[in-house]
């Protein structure tokens, strides 16, 4: 079934027929994913998928989402949105990467949250 998975992912791609050393980068950044538990055991992976994307050309909604997750669990929110965001062109209606999405776009560090105004300016404005 994994098999099957890892070269479903592939076989998505603009890349016609996936190489024995695609097959082997993505089983690899599967298994460091699985057994990643800080930030940087994270980023590490996220190179792996990276490579992927950015040597092979490989393109597909499912890679941009897992690339997504990758990086939300490393703490980079800018490119977990990035990825996330690359994933929807894919995957338009899937409502993980909605969620997944979502809960980036929540913990940005840009965001202000809005305030109550002071007493005395609410009454002068």
């Amino acid at each position: 079934m994994r098999l099957q998975i890892l070269f479903g992912v592939l076989l998505c791609s603009s890349v016609a027929a996936a190489s024995n050393y695609q097959l082997q980068t993505l089983s690899e950044a599967h298994r460091m994913f699985r057994a990643a538990t800080n930030a940087t055991m994270y980023t590490e992976t996220a190179q792996q998928y990276e490579y992927l994307v950015s040597e092979d050309g490989v393109r597909n909604g499912q890679l941009y989402y897992t690339l997504g997750n990758t990086y939300f669990l490393a703490g980079d929110l800018g490119r977990a949105v990035l990825n996330y965001r690359r994933a929807e062109q894919y995957l338009p209606n899937n409502s993980d990467v909605q969620h997944n999405l979502a809960a980036a776009l929540e913990q940005r560090a840009d965001l202000i949250p809005a305030q109550d105004r002071h007493p005395l300016a609410a009454r002068l404005l």
